[in-house]
């Protein structure tokens, strides 16, 4: 089937689950084309470059004036002179193979030519010379979609849905709802009516949890929808998934005694102080603690001024990139992995955490926090341990009664491999969505 994805931004490092979402739908044998707004550079995810990504994302775009233009220009000259990297980013090749769409120009002849605005329009917006070759044969190619699909529903996607149903009159329309796009208070959203609006036209909405499922049934800002768009029924949960095959123990890497691992955005609902916190105790309680976060955000400084007072610069390690496989390699060195994420009250939150995922797969215990139907993915004292949000005492306590209890390390780490693998694994949560898609298409038809 032809699937259209909208993203604003993709590819994005914090949402790796959706590049393994759409790789194994191209590698099944859909015909996928993502439409985005803005690509994203930093740290490059290398399965973006494994799996040829880039070759399916379209990049529209905007109706610049000239003045626009002339200013993008200078910009992008003044960057391309005074920046090593971005020098580098700009010439760097994106795509798997950069002659089949140099062929095409070749096969034009003098209609390459007239292409040349758009081409260097498009290089200059997307900072990438393959990239912006990608987009003159993207726009040369017909596509006509099946099904178009939302994986998150903010303000942009929103819009974008209806510039898409417009171009393609009649196909259906899926949104997957997930965190902050469902559960933001609609006080604090001031785009709530074009989202709502947008939901209100959708074929079919899917979500990530049975916590969200009840939530769309029973929030009072959706109860205008249409009661069979929130009819549990009717309402399939597909996971966010990972890809357990790269995500599995390694019996060749020693574990590291007393390592706990976390990995995650530095953003205040990730509860990273808490950690800290319960470091701090920890070392007064004379364990011989030691700490990896992999991880960037805005909270950065404030961390590291945290550990800075706490004493914990040589107990705690910030990576601030990693690949997965450095990832990988830092959990399977670690004895316990900890996420101590909690909502904010603006509605943000986690919900069924992949980096909790990605630790689970690898049969390492986890410690998190009991919310946001965590209890869906990690049961108490029989997949890891749960504890109560904001509660760094409590937190500290789980840890050490890890640290030094291997048994129960080892129980708590084999099943939740076998909990990632039955109901979190990529191919299987792929192959869900896919039948979703199936579903809608023929009731479209009819």
């Amino acid at each position: 089937m032809r699937i259209a994805y909208l993203r604003q931004i993709f590819p994005l490092n914090s949402t790796t689950f959706l590049m393994e979402e759409v790789a194994s739908l191209i590698a099944a044998g859909h015909e996928v084309r993502v439409f985005a707004d803005l690509c994203n550079f930093e740290g490059l995810h290398e399965k973006v470059i494994e799996t040829g990504l880039f070759d399916y994302i379209r990049y529209p775009r905007p109706a610049w004036t000239w003045r626009e233009r002339v200013t993008g220009a200078l910009r992008f000259a003044a960057k391309l002179g005074v920046q090593p990297r971005f020098r580098r980013q700009y010439t760097r090749n994106l795509l798997r193979d950069p002659r089949r769409d140099l062929g095409r120009l070749r096969a034009a002849g003098g209609g390459a030519l007239a292409e040349l605005p758009d081409f260097v329009a498009d290089a200059l917006r997307l900072g990438n010379l393959s990239l912006a070759l990608r987009q003159r044969t993207l726009a040369a190619t017909s596509f006509e979609p099946d099904v178009i699909h939302c994986p998150f529903l903010y303000p942009w996607e929103a819009r974008t849905i209806e510039a898409l149903r417009a171009r393609f009159p009649g196909t259906p329309v899926t949104i997957a709802l997930r965190a902050l796009d469902l559960h933001r208070d609609p006080r604090h959203d001031h785009e709530h009516a074009i989202r709502l609006a947008a939901l209100s036209r959708a074929s079919r909405l899917i979500t990530i949890s049975r916590y969200n499922r009840d939530h769309i049934q029973h929030a009072d800002h959706l109860a205008s929808l249409d009661p069979a768009l929130r009819d549990p029924a009717r309402v399939p949960i597909v996971h966010s998934a990972i890809d357990t095959r790269l995500f599995a123990p390694d019996p060749h890497i020693a574990k590291l005694p007393n390592q706990i691992a976390c990995v995650a955005r530095f953003t205040p609902m990730k509860g990273l102080h808490y950690l800290v916190l319960a470091c701090a105790l920890l070392a007064e309680r004379g364990v011989d603690i030691r700490c990896v976060i992999i991880g960037d955000g805005d909270l950065r400084g404030a961390l590291a001024a945290l550990i800075a007072q706490r004493g914990l610069a040589a107990r705690i390690r910030v990576i601030p990139s990693a690949t997965q496989r450095q990832v990988r390699e830092v959990l399977a060195h670690s004895e316990v992995f900890v996420l101590p994420c909690l909502p904010l009250f603006n509605g943000d939150r986690d919900i069924l955490p992949n980096s909790v995922k990605e630790a689970m797969a690898m049969e390492l215990p986890v410690v998190t926090s009991d919310t946001s139907g965590i209890d869906e993915l990690v049961v108490d004292g029989q997949s890891g341990l749960l504890v109560p949000p904001g509660q760094p005492l409590a937190l500290a306590d789980a840890i050490e009664r890890l640290l030094g209890d291997p048994g129960l390390r080892q129980r708590l780490g084999r099943a939740a491999r076998e909990v990632v693998v039955r109901d979190f694994d990529t191919r299987g949560e792929s192959r869900k969505l896919t039948e979703v898609f199936a579903d809608v298409i023929a009731n479209a038809h009819r």
